[in-house]
């Protein structure tokens, strides 16, 4: 598993966008792994907008 997301600088040198995107990939790797019925009651992206994935 990759888990470099935890070595990223925080505050001023963050780099938001980069940090915005592994936390993207994050959520949806757990999400992915859920129980269909499970993953049925979440929303398909972080910011709970969009439809039901397949």
């Amino acid at each position: 598993m990759h888990r470099s997301w935890v070595l990223l600088p925080f505050g001023p040198a963050a780099d938001m966008d980069e940090v915005r995107h592994r936390i993207e990939v994050s959520f949806r790797l757990i999400r992915d792994a859920l129980p269909r019925k499970v993953r049925a009651a979440l929303p398909c992206h972080m910011d709970g907008q969009g439809p039901e994935a397949p």
